[in-house]
C-alpha cells in the first residue's frame, strides 16, 4: 500500500498517492506560502505533519487531529528557508 498525503491548503483536501505524480504534489513544491501543512499517512497509521516551506518534518502522531499545537507552534528554520529558495530560483 502506497503512502498518502494528504493536501491541506485551508479550503480542501486531496489525497494521492505519493508515487504517482500530481497537480497536488506539485503545489507542495511551487505554492508553499498558500498550503499551510502536508499531512502523510504512513503504513503503521500515524500521521506526519510537513511544513511546505522549510520541509520539515512538525510533528508525528497517531491521529491527525493531534498535530494542530505543533503546526501552530512552528517557527521555520531561516537558513533553511533561504537554503531551499536559493536552490529554487537556480532552477528557474
Amino acid at each position: 500500500m502506497p503512502t498518502l498525503m494528504k493536501l491541506w491548503n485551508g479550503n480542501s483536501q486531496r489525497f494521492r498517492p505519493l508515487s504517482e505524480p500530481s497537480s497536488a504534489n506539485i503545489l507542495v513544491l511551487a505554492s508553499p506560502r498558500h498550503l499551510k501543512f502536508a499531512h502523510r499517512f504512513n503504513p503503521d497509521g500515524t500521521v506526519d505533519s510537513i511544513c511546505p516551506r522549510c520541509f520539515v518534518t512538525v510533528d508525528s502522531a497517531a491521529k491527525e487531529l493531534d498535530l494542530v499545537v505543533n503546526e501552530e507552534k512552528h517557527i521555520c528554520d531561516p537558513f533553511l528557508v533561504a537554503r531551499y529558495e536559493f536552490f529554487g530560483r537556480m532552477l528557474r
